[in-house]
């Protein structure tokens, strides 16, 4: 040990210590939920696909498909329902009203939590290769250093019992998010755009074989958010 580190040196050594170590495993616990996020997927994509199968004749695109490390998607129809993980901590700001969460008051460590964030697309944005549409958030899943879990957005909205409580974070519990958020986007309409927002193009995509004016495409909130 030196010890010609000043008092305000160890100060800073031992923060970064600590919070270095707390970050880690916050940081595991959000990978693992993630992890186990993609296995529910790809058992809900199978089961989505046999279902289907017995009842319609012309097949509807279900499709599970990894992303690496951090990410997975859903194609369910028309739809794509994206999980990614961030790949660092945050913490929830003062004021925020979590923090009138009783667990969340007892111990402000309990508010730094990884991001799992859940968007919807339209499956053509990518099956077309159309950058430019939109994509919509509509869940974020929060883990904390407890493997406790917390849900916002509107699929929050929809699972208000999903909230900080101390209990670890369980296969039942994802697997609801997990169908929720399914069935809120399938459920999400895409209204007609107005006609202010497209009534003017560029030349650009009418020189192309398809002639078809590249208008960012996306789902228009139809909901109560």
């Amino acid at each position: 040990m030196d010890d010609s580190r000043t008092p305000l040196r160890a100060k800073i050594t031992e923060v970064i210590a600590d919070r270095s170590n707390y970050d880690q495993q916050v940081f595991d616990n959000t990978y693992a939920v993630m992890g186990k996020i993609k296995s529910i997927l790809h058992e809900l994509s199978a089961d989505l696909d046999d279902e289907l199968e017995e009842t319609l004749e012309d097949g509807v695109q279900i499709d599970y498909r990894d992303r690496g490390r951090f990410a997975a998607r859903l194609y369910v129809g028309e739809d794509v329902i994206h999980f990614g993980m961030h790949s660092n901590v945050f913490c929830f700001p003062v004021g925020d009203p979590i923090w009138q969460l009783p667990y969340m008051a007892e111990n402000r460590r309990r508010g730094y939590c990884g991001i799992i964030n859940i968007y919807n697309f339209l499956a053509d944005s990518f099956n077309y290769n159309r950058p430019d549409d939109e994509g919509y958030l509509i869940g974020r899943i929060f883990i904390n250093h407890d493997k406790s879990v917390h849900l916002d957005g509107p699929v929050g909205d929809l699972l208000p019992d999903v909230r900080f409580n101390g209990q670890e974070v369980t296969h039942d519990v994802l697997e609801r998010i997990i169908e929720t958020a399914v069935n809120y986007a399938v459920q999400f309409d895409m209204l007609v755009p107005p006609y202010e927002k497209v009534k003017r193009v560029v030349v650009e995509p009418f020189t192309t074989k398809d002639e078809t004016p590249k208008i960012p495409t996306g789902k228009r909130i139809n909901h109560d958010f």
